[in-house]
């Protein structure tokens, strides 16, 4: 297990000086904060760490929650030509490799009650599937709804069926069951999906300038505006079942879904050198962010 390099808020802002080599994916880290509530609503971020210390100029993405103290996440090492899935501790601080595929990329893991992941493989030819991966060396990886060849996000919604976001002319979502048996309800979507209760949160792109959150119940096969999206951004993150969390640029914002009263600004974490937030991932007053570098 290897010892991560943990940098506390004081060396935060040094972040900006690193470049990626023009081959490799964008530069991205992974950041995490304590979330501090008064009531039902976060008023602040606190205790600021970067979990991607020693890959700064490289790829860290795509955070998932395994369990209280682990995130799983897609890495790039600077020096490697793919994305492997690593399990990071966020009181230890370190991190353990899951996967280590020469010939095939891996994205968006995905925990699953059985010690299994579920994730996105990309292999040299470009397609993009649907795998089954153990989260300890005694397994093997198979693959789940053959026929699926762009598949770029994926959400568990029960234990056999799921939705996914297919890349496309337009993108579009679809409810499929492991049987094989589909449904196209959304097209023109973002790529952030989140399971509440029996429904799905998702953006449409109405057009290029306005986006909106949207709530699809598969009962009714119907899907209503939650509210619109904080201008050019498409990832969110709920927290709890009443809050929606969502980033522009290097602000914080938060939606209250109960007494909706449009998005308001927790924190500007431009101080901590964070720049341009992107994907999130929330659990237990923890919250995870990814910074495009």
């Amino acid at each position: 297990m290897k010892q991560l390099c943990y940098i506390p808020f004081a060396y935060l802002v040094s972040l900006a000086s690193f470049h990626l080599h023009a081959q490799q994916p964008p530069a991205t880290a992974l950041f995490s904060f304590d979330v501090v509530m008064r009531g039902d609503s976060i008023i602040a971020l606190d205790h600021p760490e970067c979990l991607s210390g020693d890959n700064l100029a490289s790829y860290n993405n795509q955070p998932a929650f395994l369990n209280d103290l682990e995130i799983l996440a897609s890495v790039q090492k600077e020096d490697a030509n793919q994305t492997d899935i690593y399990a990071f501790n966020l009181r230890t601080h370190t991190r353990r490799q899951l996967t280590d595929t020469k010939n095939f990329r891996e994205y968006s893991p995905t925990p699953l009650p059985d010690r299994t992941m579920s994730l996105i493989r990309q292999d040299t030819a470009g397609k993009q599937q649907l795998w089954i991966y153990p989260l300890e060396a005694d397994g093997k990886p198979k693959q789940l709804l053959s026929g699926f060849d762009a598949i770029g996000y994926h959400c568990w919604m029960t234990d056999s069926s799921l939705v996914l976001f297919e890349v496309g002319n337009p993108n579009v979502l679809q409810w499929v069951h492991l049987d094989g048996s589909k449904s196209t309800f959304a097209s023109d979507a973002g790529r952030c999906l989140q399971k509440l209760d029996n429904t799905l949160l998702y953006v449409h792109k109405f057009s290029d300038q306005y986006w909106f959150i949207k709530r699809y119940d598969p009962v009714d096969r119907r899907a209503q505006i939650v509210t619109e999206t904080l201008s050019g951004s498409e990832d969110f993150v709920l927290a709890g079942k009443q809050r929606l969390v969502m980033a522009k640029g290097s602000s914080i914002y938060q939606f209250n879904l109960s007494h909706p009263s449009g998005w308001h600004l927790i924190q500007d974490l431009a101080p901590y050198g964070i720049k341009h937030i992107t994907r999130l991932a929330y659990r237990n007053d923890k919250l995870i962010l990814v910074d495009n570098q």
